[in-house]
């Protein structure tokens, strides 16, 4: 979430209002990891099932996790795109004005010792 926040903040496109879909955009991303490493390499599995007439067979299908996979990277692009972060929608997104309380006014502190305000602010 800090590298998406980062991103937003680098773009001046960072609203108020983007922080639930940030969190829910850190969360779909954790659980597209989590699926990732359980799938690994294993886009097939070998299961053994009980034909109709009780006798055990083994069969192989297509690992399972596979179509939950696909709908993660489907709402994790989807959220990506409402945030402006696809290349696509990047010029979708207007920037946000600035913030006044962090407008440097010429003269002040701030203008005239940038490193002081920046330590402070850390």
């Amino acid at each position: 979430m800090k590298r998406l926040v980062r991103i937003l903040l680098e773009r001046g496109t960072a609203t108020e209002g983007d922080y639930a879909l940030a969190a829910m955009c850190a969360e779909v991303y954790a659980r597209w990891v989590e699926l990732k490493r359980q799938t690994g390499d294993e886009y097939m599995v070998t299961t053994q099932v009980t034909d109709n007439n009780g006798n055990l067979r083994t069969v192989t299908r297509v690992n399972p996790l596979l179509k939950i996979l696909a709908q993660t990277e489907s709402r994790l692009q989807s959220l990506m795109k409402d945030l402006g972060l696809s290349p696509k929608d990047r010029d979708k997104v207007k920037p946000t004005a600035p913030n006044a309380k962090e407008e440097i006014i010429p003269g002040s502190i701030a203008d005239l010792y940038p490193n002081l305000v920046q330590m402070e602010k850390k």
